[in-house]
């Protein structure tokens, strides 16, 4: 109702009130996430209107949604209609506004037969034309914007502006050969010949009407604009491989081996095995009860569990059995004073593990405590988490070294229907 009815019965101020409201309630939902319009439409179009005004009132309006915790729907603008000579100017204006957004908006255009007054957007009246300028804009700020909504009423044109988006063999051949700053390289990863990339590569780069790489003797170096593109497309990427994944994990099979004592075993997992085979049919599931610390890169085991006294003089074992050199140890305050910790990270460090403590965590932790220990997790280059203690350091230190790899807000993964897809995996790394 936000943008459907702005400048046609919704003022800004009352418009403006209604995000609020609607905000102010999402936070007592955890994750939930609302997009509201912002647009010019408290500026009339008028002679007197320049580029630099819509500049001024985009920005306004922005910046109240922003400042309010909204994500922004950038609006389409009858001042902007009006004042526009050409395409030059939407690429002045969505350019200037777009570099200063603080995250990705979705951009809306509004046929003429919706609004009269928005005849001619994007600086022409040629819809295909216009289609350029739009996608333009879309390629020249990747990371600044989430989607377009498109309401022409002509299901034909809005198909070819999808057809007009870069062929995704295309996207892979360009993403491989940054990476690899060679088109050799990104060919023996794809399965193709180097002169298949190059002229992927050279294609898209046509398309986008940008220079992406500079072909150097020695190898490709990337253009701003190329440096510029590319993360966005990786995140697009490590998406479709995510979803992908989460189809194949739909129909999972497979053998998993699982270690742990046999008393636990008894009276932990046995209760639940028949929920687990219920649910994943396909898998053949292993018990292997024993209590030795499992070398993980040389026996047939994926997932050991151990508990009990004597424990923590065998975490350097532990560490050192699945490759950490510099994990980051996760616990409470009340657990950090204690002598077993420091006892523990002295351990550690005998035995050349340069372990690093984070114990931020209250009784009932909260995001600031995950992002605080992602932080310095990325500052010092740790490689893995130990999680000590009960409910609050086990789960933070489970939450932080989840988060490290994701780029989305914590709440983008509560658990709710199939919100763990949204997580990003690092295509080619070891899980």
């Amino acid at each position: 109702m936000d943008t459907a009815q702005r400048g046609m019965g919704l003022d800004w101020p009352t418009a403006k009130a209604l995000i609020g409201r609607a905000l102010a309630g999402a936070k007592e939902r955890p994750g939930a996430v609302i997009a509201c319009g912002a647009g010019t439409d408290h500026l009339p179009p008028g002679p007197g209107v320049t580029i630099a005004d819509v500049i001024a009132a985009y920005e306004q309006q922005v910046e109240a949604v922003e400042g309010l915790g909204g994500r922004v729907i950038l609006m389409a603008s009858r001042a902007l209609a009006a004042a526009a000579k050409g395409p030059d100017d939407y690429v002045r204006v969505y350019g200037h506004i777009l570099r200063q957004v603080k995250q990705p908006v979705i951009l809306h255009w509004l046929g003429d037969m919706f609004d009269p007054a928005l005849a001619g957007y994007w600086g022409t009246r040629d819809l295909d034309a216009a289609m350029d300028t739009a996608l333009g804009i879309i390629a020249a700020h990747p990371r600044k914007v989430d989607g377009i909504k498109i309401s022409l009423l002509d299901k034909d044109k809005e198909i070819a502006m999808r057809r007009r988006l870069p062929p995704l063999n295309a996207l892979r051949a360009f993403e491989a050969a940054a990476r690899h700053s060679s088109f050799a390289l990104a060919a023996d990863e794809l399965g193709v010949t180097a002169a298949a990339v190059s002229q992927q590569v050279k294609g898209l780069e046509e398309q986008l009407q940008v220079e992406l790489f500079r072909r150097q003797p020695r190898g490709l170096t990337l253009t701003n604009a190329g440096r510029a593109y590319l993360p966005g497309l990786t995140d697009g990427l490590d998406r479709l491989a995510s979803a992908t994944a989460h189809l194949k994990e739909g129909q999972a099979s497979g053998t998993i081996t699982l270690t742990m004592l046999a008393s636990f075993a008894a009276g932990w997992l046995v209760p639940r095995l028949g929920r687990f085979r219920a649910q994943y049919p396909g898998i053949d599931l292993r018990i292997d009860t024993s209590r030795h610390i499992v070398d993980f890169a040389r026996e047939d085991v994926d997932l050991a569990i151990r508990f009990g006294a004597g424990r923590i003089k065998e975490l350097p074992d532990a560490c050192k059995a699945v490759g950490l050199r510099r994990p980051l140890l996760v616990t409470d305050p009340g657990l950090a004073s204690l002598p077993m910790i420091s006892d523990a990270m002295l351990s550690l460090r005998k035995a050349g593990i340069d372990v690093a403590l984070f114990s931020e965590v209250k009784p009932n932790p909260v995001a600031a405590n995950v992002e605080a220990g992602v932080r310095i997790l990325r500052a010092g280059k740790i490689d893995g988490v130990i999680a000590w203690g009960g409910g609050s350091g086990i789960d933070t230190g489970k939450a932080i070294a989840f988060m490290a790899g994701q780029t989305r807000p914590l709440w983008d993964f509560e658990d709710i229907g199939d919100w763990w897809t949204r997580r990003r995996t690092r295509r080619g790394s070891r899980r």
